[in-house]
């Protein structure tokens, strides 16, 4: 099941989120739009990772899908695995949900340090 939400969130989005997923083990975050800013932690809200903490404190398991720079993991350090795709083209898209399916075991290593 698939739950869209905007970059930016409210309150009210956040409790919406976690009553959509209460009967789910396992919840994929995906991120897309990430710039390069560290200074503006790559466009990514807050309220992100309050989504993230809270889902951990309800013994969610948190895989994050990030579609863009490398560098924006490290924000994400609370969720049990992370996924880059550092494109968002939908080719990239494709790619990961075949590896989040099984259909694929990617054993490729980071260039670069997070």
């Amino acid at each position: 099941k698939t739950f869209n939400y905007q970059k930016s969130f409210l309150v009210p989005d956040l409790e919406n989120a976690l009553n959509n997923v209460q009967g789910f083990k396992t919840v994929y975050i995906s991120l897309a739009e990430i710039n390069k800013s560290v200074l503006q932690n790559f466009g990514i809200s807050d309220q992100v990772g309050q989504l993230i903490s809270k889902l951990k404190f309800l013994g969610k398991k948190v895989v994050v899908l990030l579609f863009g720079t490398p560098y924006s993991a490290a924000l994400f350090k609370q969720a049990d695995a992370i996924v880059l795709g550092y494109e968002e083209l939908p080719v990239v898209q494709e790619a990961m949900f075949d590896v989040i399916v099984g259909k694929y075991f990617p054993t490729g290593i980071l260039p670069v340090k997070i």
